[in-house]
């Protein structure tokens, strides 16, 4: 993928050994983790320096999060603080099934460089939290179409019910993950959470 060629780069002129695709889990990514210095740690914030010159939101977190593994060489901060801005980021998406997918694609990377599952599911259930902001002003306290989901369904040319559909693989998997190994606890956080917003049908 275009992370790892960026990642094995720098990697390379880094004098590093590892193979990020070779690598099982968010402990061993740690463990394996060293500053580049010289020409790979140039490398490396020129690719950070590209990518906050992206002026459309969207990109500009795709981006970041496919190449986020590169930071390991830079070491200017955890990958918990990282991983929580652009979450925050994803906010500024008007569209709320393409923000969710973004946060999907987040937790995906985060799986890779967080090695401590509890704030991956911290930052799960504030990305709940969002998820249940965006949709307020979709639907109506009877679960009616909003005018701007109207506006949305026409641009989109889809129904309701296929549009409502699409969030179930994406609610699926986060839920999934924030829920797992986590405890009666985090599951009542999540549902907290997710209860704060209309509620989907297809989803709980």
């Amino acid at each position: 993928t275009f992370g790892r060629l960026v990642y094995n780069r720098i990697r390379d002129r880094a004098g590093a050994k590892d193979d990020l695709q070779a690598i099982e889990s968010p402990q061993e990514f740690q463990r394996s983790g060293s500053t580049a210095t010289g020409a790979a740690l140039e490398v490396c914030r020129n690719w950070f320096y590209k990518i906050a010159s992206i002026r459309e939101l969207l990109p500009r977190i795709y981006v970041e999060l496919s190449i986020i593994a590169s930071y390991r060489f830079i070491g200017c901060q955890p990958f918990s603080q990282i991983l929580t801005r652009l979450s925050r980021a994803i906010r500024g998406v008007g569209d709320p099934l393409v923000a969710q997918y973004a946060r999907v694609y987040l937790i995906r990377m985060a799986l890779v460089v967080e090695p401590n599952p509890n704030v991956i599911r911290n930052l799960i259930v504030e990305m709940s939290t969002d998820f249940a902001a965006t949709m307020k002003p979709m639907l109506t306290e009877e679960a009616k179409l909003s005018q701007r989901a109207v506006r949305l369904l026409d641009r989109s040319r889809v129904s309701a019910e296929d549009y409502f559909d699409l969030y179930t693989p994406a609610l699926e998997f986060m839920y999934g993950i924030g829920s797992q190994g986590g405890g009666e606890a985090i599951v009542q956080r999540l549902l907290t959470s997710y209860e704060s917003g209309p509620r989907l049908a297809s989803v709980l």
